[in-house]
């Protein structure tokens, strides 16, 4: 779990003590669509590294 997620998380539980807190709702859509960004990019980065390693492992083969 990354740190977005557990903010988030933390935000959710706050806002079942104290429903109306409205600064909290935004900062919640805020953290979780940073979650899903920050998720985005992991998978990106980890595809970038695995076409680095095949990119790699082709040349070393003599392709």
């Amino acid at each position: 779990m990354n740190r977005y997620k557990e903010k988030a998380g933390k935000m959710k539980v706050h806002l079942t003590a104290h429903p109306k807190d409205y600064q909290t709702v935004i900062q919640l859509f805020k953290v979780e669509s940073e979650a899903i960004a920050y998720e985005q990019r992991q998978k990106q980065l980890l595809m970038q590294r695995e076409i680095a390693r095949y990119r790699k492992a082709g040349e070393t083969n003599g392709k």
